[in-house]
């Protein structure tokens, strides 16, 4: 919980989509209900994963 806003916002600086970071950014800082950002996470498209 103490990074999130660090983290989310460096993702954002970088360019690297973070989606489980930037729905708890908005659970935290943003007033969403965590009922839609878990709806958004588990219906969001599928993508590739580098490592």
């Amino acid at each position: 919980m103490k990074t999130t806003r660090s983290a989310n916002d460096l993702s954002a600086k970088l360019g690297i989509e973070m989606p489980i970071t930037h729905e708890m950014f908005r659970v935290l800082y943003e007033n969403e209900t965590p009922r839609n950002a878990i709806q958004r996470l588990m219906t969001r498209g599928l993508k590739a994963e580098h490592l």
